[in-house]
């Protein structure tokens, strides 16, 4: 008898692969294989028909194939072929392994292909001497498809201290400050944070301000040296907050001058009856890090270091609205934090939870204008960036995510018609962060100069509009022509406009978010 269409069964999975025909001694297991239960020894011979004389692998974007015996991985964006040795024993499983942004969905179901729609290692193991020999080419390809969502657990967070902050007679604000031993900073210590409650009313029904404070960017490059903005080093955001950093470099300096109260955004919301989560940053890594290895982390306190700043950020949302009675949740992030508001709001849309609105201020992922604007103005006197540094690499290798291969910035998700979350992104054409003309040292490069823009107009050019070509868009872009560097936590026009933002966002009575178990 000679067949030339074969079914082969792997870890309970069906292929199908046409083959030249071949003389077989196969036929006992055909009756067999029709049923839904059949003997080992069929199971076998069917296995060892896939190997033939050829297993081809390919690999898209998202993962690497892993083999047990480690002598067949095959990476990323590679095909790779495995030569079967005629006449001898075949043994090998292979795993598919998703990098981080990222999730295996199984192994492509199609015909010729190995252990197709199965989400488990592909075994092959013991195929025989005798069956190696068959003239057969096969494919194992797995299938990786992107994964927004944050593995994270509020479930280590503990209450340390609380205080009552007064500023006269008659107000009184309670503060409660937690560590989320979940989650190391990038030297010493744990990602804090802490929950103020409404003037008078603690325990009280409210909606929540959540604040990011700034405090720049910085990473270890390959040869362990720390670059950083301007005079900043290793140690500036890479230790814990304690609870007085918090209150008095974050929470006081952003809205009080001189023992008086200032008039910012955050002293607004404040005054509105707002409650105020604040949350530390302290592996200096934009609030971005999903839990992947600190790169070049010469550590010298052991043990491999991590980059949370996502991670701990959410697990500290999750655990107040859970802890504490919440209606709407705005997100306001200044610099570092404007990043890192963004980055969460989209992290929850990938968990169906959406954030009443944010407010990013001064800094926001505009790739590949970021890095133009970087690279020709990295070490000039007046730039943030210090000579040496190499943010396109080195930098973007220490959030350890694809954002931009992902399409997870500003422009993109609202080129793709996001308006689930409005976003007000604020940016001053005085910033020297965006290359800014403040105290006229910076020239406009020469593609801003060409395009008759300075350099922060150039930079954000492709967000402006997308937020413009958006029918209806609930995004603003604010572009000052003579704003600066985080003017929300200063006494500035711009937080009329903030206001504005936030009345248009609740006139349209948006729902109250809905935040579900992390990992549920």
């Amino acid at each position: 008898m000679l067949f030339n269409y074969h079914i082969m069964i792997i870890n309970n999975y069906t292929l199908s692969i046409r083959a030249p025909t071949i003389a077989t001694g196969f036929e006992i297991c055909a009756e067999s294989l029709r049923l839904d239960t059949f003997k080992l020894p069929c199971l076998v011979v069917t296995l060892l028909l896939l190997t033939g004389c050829k297993i081809t692998q390919v690999v898209p974007e998202g993962g690497t194939i892993v083999s047990r015996t480690g002598e067949t991985d095959c990476a990323a964006n590679q095909t790779c072929e495995i030569d079967v040795v005629n006449g001898t024993e075949f043994f090998d499983t292979f795993t598919a392994v998703s990098d981080h942004g990222y999730r295996f969905a199984g192994w492509k179901q199609a015909d010729g292909h190995l252990c197709g729609g199965s989400t488990e290692p592909c075994a092959l193991e013991g195929v025989p001497a005798e069956l190696t020999s068959l003239d057969l080419e096969v494919y194992l390809e797995p299938i990786f498809e992107p994964d927004l969502r944050v593995s994270r657990t509020p479930d280590q967070i503990t209450l340390v201290e609380s205080r009552t902050l007064n500023l006269n007679s008659n107000t009184s604000w309670e503060l409660n400050f937690y560590r989320n031993e979940a989650y190391t900073c990038g030297l010493s210590g744990n990602y804090t944070f802490f929950v103020m409650e409404p003037a008078n009313n603690p325990g009280g029904e409210a909606p929540l301000w959540v604040y990011e404070h700034g405090g720049g960017y910085g990473w270890y490059d390959e040869n362990q040296v720390y670059q950083a903005v301007k005079t900043q080093n290793e140690n500036t955001f890479n230790n814990e907050e304690s609870f007085d950093d918090l209150i008095n470099k974050h929470l006081l300096y952003n809205t009080t001058r001189n023992g008086e109260v200032m008039d910012s955004t955050l002293t607004r919301r404040i005054q509105e009856g707002y409650r105020v989560l604040l949350v530390s940053m302290c592996d200096h890594d934009n609030y971005s890090g999903r839990g992947t290895p600190y790169p070049n982390n010469p550590n010298p306190n052991g043990g491999e270091r991590q980059v949370n700043g996502l991670q701990a950020s959410m697990a500290a949302l999750d655990y107040t609205v859970a802890n504490y009675p919440t209606t709407h949740v705005f997100a306001h992030g200044t610099s570092a934090g404007s990043l890192g508001v963004f980055a969460m709001s989209q992290a929850y849309v990938e968990e169906g939870t959406y954030l009443t609105a944010i407010v990013a201020d001064s800094w926001s992922f505009t790739p590949p204008r970021i890095f133009t604007v970087f690279n020709a103005l990295v070490g000039v006197p007046g730039y943030v960036f210090n000579e040496g540094a190499d943010l396109e690499n080195d930098g973007m290798a220490k959030i350890g995510f694809p954002y931009e291969a992902l399409g997870v910035y500003p422009e993109a998700v609202i080129e793709g018609g996001f308006v689930e979350v409005p976003s007000m992104f604020i940016i001053g054409e005085k910033d020297p962060g965006c290359g800014g003309y403040r105290g006229g040292i910076l020239e406009a490069i020469p593609q801003a100069a060409a395009a008759g823009l300075s350099n922060c107009g150039w930079q954000y050019e492709d967000l402006r509009d997308a937020i413009a070509n958006q029918p209806d868009s609930p995004h603003v872009f604010d572009l000052s022509p003579t704003g600066d560097h985080v003017e929300t936590n200063r006494e500035n026009p711009v937080n009329n406009r903030v206001d504005n933002f936030i009345s248009g966002v609740l006139a349209t009575d948006p729902p109250y978010p809905v935040f579900l178990s992390p990992g549920s």
